[in-house]
Formats: C-alpha cells, sequence, structure tokens
C-alpha cells in the first residue's frame, strides 16, 4: 500500500466556495446544522448578492446563530438527562421519605439556576445575532439587542401590515419571542420595567386532590402561571432555529433573483427528508 511521506510538500486543491467547519459534537444530521449549514449554502446561491454578502450571511447563519441554537440544545438536553434519571429512579424506588413517612427528601439539579440562566443568556444572543442579516441585506442598523419591535414597525412600513416578513416576525415576537427576552432581562435587571422577577425552582412539591405530588423545575416571572422549565427549553430551542431560517428565507426574497426565473423554496415533509442531512426547504425554479 502507497503511503506518502510525512515530509511530502502540500499541494493546495481548488478553492472551495465557503468553508464549514464542525462547531460541535453535532454532525449534520442535527437539524440545527443541517438547515442552518448546508441548507444556507444551497439558498444563497440562487440570489443576486456579492460573493461577500454571501460569505457574511453564512457566517452569521452557521458560525453565529447556528452555534447559539446548539449550545441552547445541548443544554437543553443535558437538563432533559438529569430530568429523567430522576424520573426513573421515581418509578423504581418511589419518593423518599423518612421519618416514618414525615420528612420528604426532594430530588435536586444542583445547576438548575445556572443552567436556566445561561440558556435564556444564549437563546438571546442567537435572536441579536440573527439581526445581523437585515443590515447586510437592506442596509439597515438595527439596535443590537434581541428585540424585534423595531424590525416590524420597519418592515411593515416597507413592505405593509400584510407581507410575510411583517407577519411572521409579529407572530413568533407575540408567541415566544417577547417573553423569552423578559425572562432574560428579570435575569440581568432583577425586579426591573423590562422584565420584572423570574423565578426559578427546583424540584418542588404541589398538593393534587390531598395528596403530595413532587413538581419537576419550574420557572415563571412576576405573579405568572409557572411553567415546566424543560419543556419551554424545548419549544424555545425548536422555535428559534426554525424562525432563523424562516426569517432568513423570507428576507432573501426580498433581492432580486440572478435570472428571470420563478425561484421558490418549497418544504420537504418531515417524513422525506433525508435523515443524514435534514434540510427543510429545497428550491423549486420555474419560468
Amino acid at each position: 500500500m502507497n503511503k506518502k511521506s510525512p515530509r511530502e510538500p502540500y499541494t493546495p486543491q481548488a478553492k472551495p466556495k465557503f468553508l464549514i467547519q464542525q462547531v460541535s459534537n453535532h454532525g449534520t444530521s442535527n437539524p440545527i446544522v443541517a438547515r442552518l449549514g448546508m441548507q444556507v449554502l444551497e439558498m444563497i446561491d440562487f440570489f443576486n448578492i456579492s460573493k461577500k454578502q454571501k460569505d457574511d450571511l453564512f457566517n452569521i447563519m452557521h458560525f453565529k446563530v447556528g452555534r447559539r441554537c446548539l449550545e441552547c440544545f445541548e443544554i437543553h438536553k443535558s437538563f432533559e438527562k438529569q430530568i429523567l434519571t430522576v424520573r426513573d429512579e421515581l418509578v423504581a424506588k418511589g419518593p423518599s421519605y423518612q421519618a416514618g413517612g414525615k420528612v420528604l427528601t426532594l430530588p435536586s439539579i444542583p445547576d438548575v439556576q445556572e443552567m436556566a440562566e445561561r440558556f435564556l443568556y444564549v437563546a438571546k444572543l442567537a435572536l441579536r445575532d440573527l439581526k445581523e442579516i437585515f443590515h447586510l441585506l437592506f442596509n439597515h442598523n438595527f439596535k443590537n439587542n434581541a428585540n424585534y419591535e423595531d424590525i416590524i414597525e420597519w418592515a411593515t412600513k416597507e413592505y405593509g401590515a400584510d407581507d410575510s416578513l411583517a407577519t411572521q416576525i409579529k407572530m413568533d415576537h407575540k408567541l415566544w419571542i417577547e417573553e423569552l427576552i423578559k425572562k432574560r432581562n428579570a435575569v440581568e435587571h432583577p425586579g426591573g420595567n423590562s422584565g420584572g422577577t423570574i423565578h426559578i425552582k427546583n424540584y418542588s412539591t404541589v398538593i393534587v386532590n390531598g395528596t403530595t405530588k413532587i413538581c419537576e423545575p419550574i420557572w415563571y416571572r412576576n405573579e405568572e402561571q409557572p411553567t415546566h422549565i424543560l419543556f419551554d427549553m424545548d419549544s424555545y430551542v425548536h422555535n428559534c432555529f426554525t424562525f432563523a431560517e424562516e426569517i432568513f428565507v423570507l428576507s432573501l426574497y426580498k433581492p432580486q433573483p440572478v435570472s428571470n426565473m420563478n425561484i421558490k423554496f418549497v418544504e420537504i415533509p418531515e417524513g422525506d427528508r433525508n435523515p443524514d442531512t435534514p434540510i427543510r426547504f429545497r428550491a423549486v425554479i420555474g419560468q
């Protein structure tokens, strides 16, 4: 078998159009990597924007927003693993009572506060970084924060209240972005006007029909209804990276395409996506 000498000079290969570098332990089978990496590369080739713009857009979507979303994903999975371990232990052994049933020893996740706060921080950074695409595509420099109200106002004024970009951002902002930002603001500025006070609770007990039940970690702002941290993390991870790709696609439609052909991105049914690279959108070109 022929082997190359370690001293053999390196011969440069053809210059690639883009560089992809693994930024975590996740490959392209992870939807976040596939859809904020390879999918972005395929999309931007269809549009009449400069090579530098394409490079910068890919850097934002893959290395900035994608990296943030992956960190949120990893925090969620670590948190989920600990929750599932406790669940299994409770099924196998039942609650831990002492002193003849008078004292209940609650399960605990020691770093629940740190994990929850870090998750909110990174998710907010992902939303902040995503706003950079508007500067590249529209030459409009919005405030360096995660609040999308300024973009909603601009898109509505620029394209109309019924425009797909404006309505998509409005919907997501109302559904989850506003609350996520308020939660993070409550961490950064406790008691402030931008978020109030956030309460992050480890395992606790709740009385249901006269019976003591163990309640998994929850969080809530001010006096609002508590919600399950694990479920919220799962929703935020999904919402964050799908929002990023949807806003990216809708923003790309604004510049003129390379040719006069009609370019559309259609959604691939989830069951038909390649598990090795589960991209969501593909380009369809017609006259």
